[in-house]
């Protein structure tokens, strides 16, 4: 099985895909850039190579989103995908015949090779993890993350095996003020000390939930041990500061997500 690694570029809500040219034998199809894996190279180096090569930028490697299987008539494909950003130089297309910045839904209208479909699919949430939850649901700490295949630990806990990021909101002792005013849900971002980064871990992985693919779900602790489910949330505005005092009781800035549940309690 032939080992390949894809960036996912993004820019804004636009994603970056490139068509494969004439000559190949998907030609005319879609795909995400990237390329075979070289022994002894692992995947961050050659996407930093491939992607170099085909489209003349340098790339900052984020993070592992999602991979795929598929078996063509000549190989087998294990097609491994990662979030990356542009870091310097301007796009030219230098193996593809065409690159193009396209939108979520824009991606459900082009004809993708068969390895990448299912990750295009992914991107666009069209195989939603479903923890089967009723909202109003109570989860002891150990189920939840057993359900969500995430940590125990933290307020903010990502799950790559379910593509999901699951948030914590602790009002038996709670340190950030996390509040709920016109059916909207403002929940304060990870840092306990100091100015909170909105680049930091999960706080920039909740402010680009909306193109990442990611998908949130919102938990309430009102009891010691006792986690009850919210449901499903979206971001609908742009993160913003505000002051709040960190553990130490120092004043310093955090940042906070207006969330709203997707189906309403």
């Amino acid at each position: 099985m032939v080992k390949v690694a894809a960036a996912l570029i993004r820019k804004n809500d636009r994603i970056l895909v490139a068509r494969r040219p004439v000559n190949d034998h998907l030609a005319g199809l879609w795909e995400f850039p990237g390329g075979k894996i070289e022994n002894g190279e692992t995947p961050e180096e050659c996407l930093y190579r491939e992607i170099l090569e085909e489209l003349c930028i340098k790339i900052k490697v984020i993070g592992y989103f999602a991979d795929s299987t598929y078996a063509y008539s000549t190989k087998s494909i294990h097609l491994l995908t990662f979030w990356v950003e542009l870091v310097d130089g301007e796009i030219q297309a230098l193996v593809h015949d065409e690159v193009r910045w396209v939108t979520l839904d824009e991606l459900s209208a082009l004809p993708f090779a068969p390895a990448d479909i299912p990750i295009v699919k992914k991107i666009r949430g069209e195989d939603l993890f479903d923890p089967g939850l009723k909202i109003g649901s109570v989860l002891d700490n150990k189920t939840l993350s057993k359900l969500f295949k995430c940590g125990t630990q933290g307020g903010m806990r990502r799950s790559l095996k379910t593509n999901t990021l699951v948030l914590i909101s602790d009002h038996v002792t709670p340190l950030y003020q996390d509040r709920w005013e016109n059916n909207i849900f403002y929940y304060t971002g990870m840092g306990l000390n100091g100015h909170q980064e909105l680049d930091f871990m999960q706080n920039k992985t909740l402010a680009q939930s909306n193109t990442n693919g990611v998908h949130v779900y919102l938990f309430e602790k009102y009891q010691d041990k006792e986690y009850t489910f919210a449901g499903q949330v979206k971001l609908i505005d742009t993160p913003f500061q505000e002051e709040q005092l960190d553990i130490e009781k120092n004043p310093r800035k955090a940042w906070v997500f207006p969330l709203k549940l997707l189906v309403d309690n």
